[in-house]
């Protein structure tokens, strides 16, 4: 199994435990309820070279925005956020420091 098959497996199985109402009440909130509109734009065009929670990895015939220290895509991250999956989901999925990706949405503007 990929990453990505994992990452994806992942998310349908939280997908299929929020068609539980029981268990609707104890999940945490979407990072997307108090987003402001056109976030996911405004972190695209911010300058991350001046946030030392992100670093660039170059490869053979790509750069890659990633968060320090993994190989997590920041642009995946970020959309998984903007698509509505909480922020401990998130984390959790990439296996990232709940903290570190806190920071991050705090400098994309989400509260």
């Amino acid at each position: 199994m990929t990453f990505r098959q994992a990452t994806l497996a992942a998310f349908a199985a939280w997908e299929q435990s929020l068609a539980h109402p029981a268990q609707a009440s104890s999940q945490p909130p979407k990072a997307s309820e108090s987003k402001p509109t056109n976030w996911l734009q405004h972190a695209a065009k911010l300058d991350w070279t001046k946030f030392p929670e992100v670093e660039i990895l170059a490869g053979k015939d790509r750069r890659l925005w990633v968060l320090r220290g993994t190989l997590a895509p920041l642009s995946d991250i970020l959309q998984c956020v903007e698509d509505g999956h909480p922020v401990e989901e998130v984390a959790d999925v990439f296996q990232l420091d709940p903290a570190q990706l806190t920071r991050v949405l705090k400098f994309t503007g989400l509260p």
